[in-house]
């Protein structure tokens, strides 16, 4: 899933739990030890052309953990961000994958479709970058209009991250 339909190169890492879209980035590599073992070329395609609102029983959580993707995804949702009451994703505090968005990044586009922060969980500590990545939990407080689920990805400013 993404932000766009498209054919992309998909990174399968050494880890298990590491390939994704994005390549993996040498602070992956520094923080778990995560290099690319192969890549293939795979069909990409948004949330919004492979479900529907209908489909969606509320309430509704989504859960996203797309290795440095969750961004993206967010965006391919469209108009079916409405109908999610909460979203439980994995964020990263530190650039992992080469052009991922931070988690900072993801709280703004979530606060401007209607979503606040409620809990971090599973907080992960690495030596090099100390607070790693965590689950993020968010809660719809507000409903917004269609136009508002047309924007597109910040980019993270330098000192908003903690290092």
């Amino acid at each position: 899933l993404g932000a766009t339909a498209s054919r992309a190169r998909f990174y399968v890492t050494e880890r298990a739990d590491s390939s994704s879209l994005l390549h993996p980035g040498t602070r992956q590599e520094r923080a778990y030890g995560s290099r690319v073992a192969s890549a293939l070329d795979v069909e990409v395609r948004r949330l919004d052309q492979v479900l529907t609102s209908a489909q969606i029983a509320r309430p509704a959580l989504m859960k996203l953990d797309v290795q440095g993707a969750e961004l993206d995804v967010l965006e391919g949702c469209g108009a079916l961000l409405r109908n999610v009451d909460y979203i439980y994703l994995e964020g990263s505090f530190v650039e992992l994958y080469d052009g991922q968005a931070l988690i900072t990044d993801i709280i703004r586009f979530l606060d401007r479709h209607g979503f606040a922060f409620r809990g971090i969980y599973n907080t992960s500590y690495t030596p090099d970058y100390g607070t790693t990545q965590a689950d993020f939990l968010f809660e719809r407080i507000a409903q917004v209009d269609d136009h508002s689920l047309k924007t597109t990805a910040t980019v993270a400013q330098p000192g908003l991250v903690p290092a």
